[in-house]
């Protein structure tokens, strides 16, 4: 079966166009939970496994994202109810 290179560059473009909307979802539901000034100095670094892996700029700004994990977790999982956990380090 021959299948036209347009075909699959389309169909590579939307599944690309989809993992981007879905990330822009997870940074808006994370940055909603978060808000403040916090928001800005946490990255989410990867999605894997259930998991969302964050990077944070400072310690002190890792410890007030983890005094704030429940609330991240639970406004993440409204949208996104298959992600069990987060985890955040410091660059």
């Amino acid at each position: 079966m021959v299948v036209h290179i347009r075909e699959i560059i389309e169909k590579f473009i939307k599944e690309k166009e989809k993992e981007v909307s879905k990330r822009e979802e997870l940074v808006e539901a994370v940055n909603g939970a978060l808000g403040g000034k916090i928001k800005n100095k946490v990255k989410i670094e990867k999605v894997e496994k259930g998991k969302i892996f964050f990077k944070a700029t400072s310690s002190a700004v890792a410890y007030e994202f983890n005094l704030r994990k429940k609330k991240v977790l639970e406004g993440v999982r409204c949208k996104f109810p298959e992600i069990k956990e987060i985890k955040i380090e410091v660059k």
